[in-house]
């Protein structure tokens, strides 16, 4: 970057021209300059500094490009770049000190700076710290897409899906869910197998595991697995699109939202910078559990013959919980020992872990522990009411069984049974 200092004209706005402005960049055979470069210069006036700005000046063949100066003064509204031949002549307008303080351009112009800093950033980290093998891959050139599908997700199920659902009746969707709920096990199990194969039933190590980036056969069927896993996730919104459908919107949860709002940026993430190691210890579990879990669904979906053999759907939640125990454990052990791992996916993957073990966890606790203390205490409540009952009853001389004792006779004349009732009030057993 070069630095120049401008003499100030009296109206405010200076001049610059020469060919040795741009002698250092590469030429054309025209002599215009190709490329793009960024010059910062400073304005002085009377001595004084004034301002210090960013200029980007863009050279190609007879070109003009002008901006406007946020300035009050007409004669300094422009600035202005001619390229005509092999002359390149600037025209920098600055404000005056009573236009505009040198605090209030000096803050315009480190906005624009951070903007710029953060947008190379942005650019470097996308371009130069991610995994080149999946760069020209669907969906993986930006996380925007992502970004934007799940939150259209979000806004369907919570927002307009039950709004447009309101005055229709639910869909029939039973046979649909059959099928849906059979292809997710067969994804699954498919999806388990390959990072068994591709490295977890092999060589991989569940103590530390570094990202292969290489072109090795199974670090590129790992790879590939990341990103069918990560395809998975947009399969799942379907579980709450179908809720939306039947008008089950009772079903359609917070953790329900949430779980299935993140995980696909979750996985972006790990495949676009990760896309095999450490982390995909955390695939292997989940797919094993959604095995279960969509095997659940499918039995559920058969109908009302199939609904007593599915008493384990507790158990189910609880199997989740225990996927997040162990994935944090698997993480956060990278902690307490020397891994060429990036620290910065073990926080990723432990905090995910960590936040879904809670929200699971409370909804375990409402679903059962709260439904079960609910049911106890609305069956000690209706015995507390019959004995009220009871007692106020007696009083008035109405008896119940519990209340007296019963023999059986027999009337020999008719052979008929007849039952005896004494009444056992105020008699000691």
């Amino acid at each position: 970057m070069q630095r120049f200092q401008f003499p100030v004209r009296p109206h405010g706005c200076v001049q610059y021209g020469g060919a040795n402005y741009l002698s250092s960049n590469e030429k054309r055979p025209n002599g215009i300059a190709r490329n793009r470069i960024s010059t910062e210069f400073s304005v002085e006036t009377g001595g004084k500094k004034m301002s210090n700005a960013f200029v980007f000046v863009l050279k190609g063949t007879r070109m003009n490009r002008t901006r406007s100066w946020p300035t009050r003064d007409r004669r300094c509204r422009k600035e202005k770049i001619e390229s005509t031949g092999r002359t390149e002549r600037l025209h920098v307008c600055s404000p005056s000190p009573r236009d505009h303080p040198a605090s209030e351009i000096e803050s315009h112009t480190s906005m624009a700076q951070i903007v710029t800093m953060v947008y190379d950033g942005y650019r470097d980290l996308m371009d130069n710290k991610s995994d080149p093998r999946v760069k020209d891959w669907a969906m993986m050139s930006s996380p925007f897409p992502t970004l934007a599908i799940c939150l259209s997700y979000a806004y369907f199920v919570k927002v307009l899906g039950p709004k447009l659902m309101e005055n229709r009746k639910p869909f029939d969707l039973r046979r649909v869910m059959i099928y849906y709920n059979l292809v997710q096990v067969i994804f699954s199990t498919w999806l388990f197998h390959e990072s068994m194969v591709a490295g977890w039933a092999g060589h991989y190590s569940f103590r530390c595991q570094p990202v292969d980036y290489s072109d090795n056969p199974l670090a590129v069927r790992m790879v590939h697995g990341c990103w069918w896993y990560y395809f998975s996730k947009f399969t799942e919104f379907l579980d709450t699109i179908f809720f939306v459908l039947r008008k089950k919107n009772d079903h359609i949860s917070t953790l329900h939202v949430i779980h299935h709002g993140i995980m696909p940026i979750s996985v972006w993430l790990g495949v676009k910078f990760t896309p095999g190691g450490h982390s995909t210890f955390f695939g292997l579990l989940n797919t094993f559990v959604h095995i279960v879990m969509y095997s659940y669904y499918l039995l559920a979906a058969l109908g009302p013959k199939v609904q007593p053999y599915l008493w384990w759907k507790k158990y189910l939640t609880a199997l989740q919980m225990i996927q997040f125990v162990l994935v944090m454990i698997h993480a956060f052990q990278l902690f307490f020992i020397e891994c060429n791992y990036p620290k910065a996916f073990v926080w990723l993957i432990g905090l995910h872990a960590v936040m879904f073990y809670f929200l699971f966890r409370s909804f375990y606790n409402e679903s059962y522990n709260k439904k079960k203390m609910s049911t106890m205490r609305k069956e000690k409540e209706m015995e507390r009411l019959n004995e009220k009952k009871q007692q106020s009853e007696a009083k008035n001389g109405v008896m119940y069984a519990n209340q007296y004792k019963m023999a059986t006779g027999y009337i020999s004349d008719s052979g008929l049974r007849n039952r005896v009732f004494i009444d056992n009030r105020g008699f000691q057993e």
